[in-house]
């Protein structure tokens, strides 16, 4: 795993070293209450800014999430009084 942080963006490079190289690139799956695989493609597809398999014969994935910061909360976690 390769994290990359920037302002306001992280970069995650995961390797999937249980699956040979050169196999199937991860994609998202329909899923079922029953399913025991799949979930993690599905939730980085969710959540993920922007998400690609990597390279072959590498199998694994990159994805960046990314946020902002609200202005009063970025200066002080103090409660301020009126």
């Amino acid at each position: 795993m390769t994290i990359r942080l920037a302002r306001g963006r992280v970069t995650v490079e995961v390797d999937d070293e249980g699956c040979p190289a050169g196999g199937t690139p991860p994609f998202v799956r329909p899923l079922t209450p029953m399913a025991q695989h799949g979930r993690g493609i599905a939730l980085i597809d969710h959540f993920a800014d922007t998400w690609s398999p990597l390279t072959r014969p590498r199998t694994g994935v990159t994805f960046t999430l990314s946020w902002h910061t609200h202005p009063t909360t970025a200066r002080s976690s103090t409660p301020q009084t009126a």
